[in-house]
């Protein structure tokens, strides 16, 4: 390994962010902000991603659950349902996101398959165009194994929309740093 293995991914994350649509990404920070709670969700590396963000939403004082945790509670109108589906097609997620839905919540989706059954179940779509496990369509590609590319820029893009969040509320590191767990 050197450094032009990590100039790759780098460049392919470029390109991700360079060609991604950005339009419905403030209407996304809008509903999160004014959201009751929100449940978060996701599988596989990409649910790490997913579950990073839910804690992050939690340091900026947000009421953010995983929802595969036994306490996450209950979701209805006036909450939203996030998450992470990089083929758009994960029947698993797709299931707890219909029951979100009719539940009454509203549902947000990150993928990379604009035209996936994801994507059609939510009511916002965040699409990052970057080479997902099983996606198809017209995805930057890579030359690293599997959904790697996808999974980072879902990372980074993640990150993004916190500080997002963060810059446009006034939430200080201070705020948040009284938030993380302090019993560790």
């Amino acid at each position: 390994m050197n450094s032009k293995d990590v100039e790759s991914i780098l460049n392919e994350l470029h390109q991700t962010f360079d060609v991604m649509n950005y339009s419905s990404i403030d209407e996304v920070i809008e509903k999160i902000k004014f959201a009751r709670r929100i449940v978060c969700a996701g599988v596989g590396r990409e649910g790490l991603t997913c579950r990073a963000f839910c804690m992050r939403l939690m340091h900026l004082g947000y009421s953010s659950h995983w929802i595969w945790d036994d306490t996450a509670p209950s979701i209805s109108k006036g909450d939203v349902f996030f998450f992470t589906c990089g083929s758009g097609e994960i029947e698993h997620l797709l299931t707890v996101a219909r029951l979100a839905k009719e539940s009454g919540a509203t549902l947000i989706c990150v993928t990379g398959v604009p035209d996936s059954s994801a994507s059609k179940l939510s009511d916002l779509t965040i699409f990052i165009p970057a080479s997902v496990y099983k996606g198809k369509g017209d995805l930057v590609p890579t030359i690293h194994p599997m959904g790697t590319l996808w999974e980072t820029a879902s990372w980074i893009f993640l990150d993004s929309v916190i500080y997002a969040i963060h810059s446009s509320e006034s939430i200080t590191y201070e705020d948040m740093s009284y938030r993380h767990r302090n019993y560790e």
